[in-house]
């Protein structure tokens, strides 16, 4: 008797800024798709985001969003939702296509059926205590490096300079609501605050300057380096 393929459904997360990148479906272990994604030598956005990765001595992180999926029909309808349903939550994805090898859009219909299967399953897609220490520990390297601060300085600088004044806004009633940790200028940690307001009120800081700090546009603010709790970079 043959054995039953099982597929599954896995994400891969960037170890730097814990950002979601790319979804996936695959019949083989994590392990093995993870060596084929950093061997693979292709012009794709997501063997580019690989290899820029493996130049600086990283690999993306993979997790398991969702296992032991029999059909292949399913496997490949469920990776079509999950890629729609991560890009509708603003996961600046790699994946050139809807997915399912099938290249095809989701109904509403189905994409409401699959979101009700989804909430039944009861499980949370969220970064493993594991990940989120891996994460915590590269950040705080990369961020020892003057010339890897500089890069992001630059970077975030590009992209904040791209939004519209609507956009500006809303980012920062977003970001009001976020935790932060305050850090010494040798990263040791010092405290942490429920949201950007409260640090800013009790340390007698600019809000805008902790929100520059926490994005990497600033070094420090008001002789602190500050950071979002959900990413810890």
């Amino acid at each position: 008797m043959e054995e039953e393929i099982k597929y599954t459904i896995y994400k891969l997360i960037d170890p730097i800024s814990g950002e979601i990148r790319y979804i996936g479906l695959t019949f083989n272990t994590l392990k093995q798709r993870l060596k084929s994604h950093c061997s693979e030598k292709s012009k794709s956005h997501k063997s580019n985001w690989v290899q820029s990765l493996r130049s600086k001595g990283l690999k993306p992180i993979i997790e398991v969003i969702e296992s032991d999926i029999s059909s292949y029909d399913e496997v490949c309808d469920r990776e079509i939702y999950y890629i729609d349903k991560y890009q509708l939550e603003g996961h600046k994805l790699t994946n050139m296509a809807s997915g399912g090898n099938k290249n095809k859009k989701m109904s509403d219909e189905t994409r409401k059926k699959m979101s009700e299967s989804a909430k039944n399953r009861k499980f949370k897609l969220v970064l493993s205590k594991e990940t989120k220490e891996l994460i915590s520990m590269k950040s705080i390297e990369r961020f020892k490096d003057d010339s890897e601060r500089e890069k992001l300085r630059i970077s975030n600088k590009r992209y904040e300079d791209s939004k519209s004044n609507e956009q500006k806004l809303q980012d920062i009633l977003k970001q009001n609501n976020k935790f932060v940790i305050q850090y010494d200028k040798e990263m040791n940690f010092i405290n942490e605050y429920p949201s950007l307001n409260n640090a800013s009120k009790k340390m007698k800081i600019d809000v805008s300057n902790i929100i520059k700090c926490c994005k990497g546009v600033y070094k420090s603010a008001g002789g602190f380096i500050w950071r979002y709790k959900n990413l810890n970079i």
